[in-house]
């Protein structure tokens, strides 16, 4: 499921405004969990004050409120240190690339993509795919992003390329004081915990196939009965162990 394969089918970023937010979590600070209308939804406390996406009262679901209040959020966070790395995961068709482009409208900032440490070839195997949480290059996103960026120093990593089945050039990467990570398994256990800021995003079952049934038809198989639901293992597994 590669960002290249995909990002024509994006709707522009003030068109898409059915997708719902689970919620922000920020680093190091008290947080609960709640069910909201048969979603989970994070809440956090951030100055003594709840930071949440309440859509009853939110008037719809739409792109530009939730970009507004993270926007918020990512300016508080750069006010008090100076640097921030935000995650964006979250299910399929759930608008991830999108918010981060939108962000990246605002902010001066690098926006790295998870689609971009697709499995090779060679790591698809049953063991592998039985894994939660398997069906990325986690071990090389961490070696070639995460620690690279805790160093504050410029580096390089090189993305997949689903049309050769390859890695590609290196892409030069030189420190801004915003990282956005978007893309599913963005929130990987193996990754500890090297955010600032945590967004989930999610979509109803229904909108999210009709979403995929816009795609190409030789990739909606593998939505369907791959993709989806290796996603949907990996996000039961982090209600249960990544936000208690």
């Amino acid at each position: 499921k590669h960002r290249s394969q995909q990002h024509k089918y994006n709707n522009s970023f003030h068109k898409h405004s059915s997708f719902r937010f689970m919620g922000a979590l920020y680093r190091n600070t008290p947080h609960r969990t709640s069910r909201v209308g048969g979603y989970f939804v994070i809440f956090s406390v951030v100055a003594q004050q709840e930071l949440w996406y309440n859509r009853e009262n939110s008037g719809g679901d739409t792109m530009n409120d939730t970009l507004q209040m993270i926007k918020a959020a990512i300016e508080a966070l750069l006010a008090q240190n100076g640097t921030a790395i935000v995650a964006i995961d979250g299910k399929c068709t759930s608008g991830k690339t999108t918010l981060a482009a939108g962000l990246a409208e605002i902010f001066d900032c690098n926006v790295l993509h998870m689609d971009d440490f697709f499995l090779r070839p060679e790591q698809r195997i049953p063991e592998r795919f039985a894994e939660v949480g398997g069906n990325v290059d986690y071990e090389r996103f961490k070696a070639e992003i995460l620690l690279p960026l805790r160093s504050g120093n410029p580096f390089s990593y090189r993305p997949f390329l689903c049309g050769n089945q390859t890695l590609g050039d290196p892409i030069a990467v030189s420190p801004k004081n915003l990282t956005i990570v978007e893309g599913t398994y963005s929130l990987h256990p193996y990754f500890e915990d090297p955010y600032d800021l945590k967004i989930l995003l999610t979509v109803t079952e229904e909108t999210q196939r009709q979403r995929i049934l816009n795609r190409p038809q030789f990739l909606q198989d593998r939505f369907f009965n791959q993709w989806i639901p290796m996603e949907n293992r990996y996000f039961a597994s982090l209600k249960n162990t990544s936000h208690p």
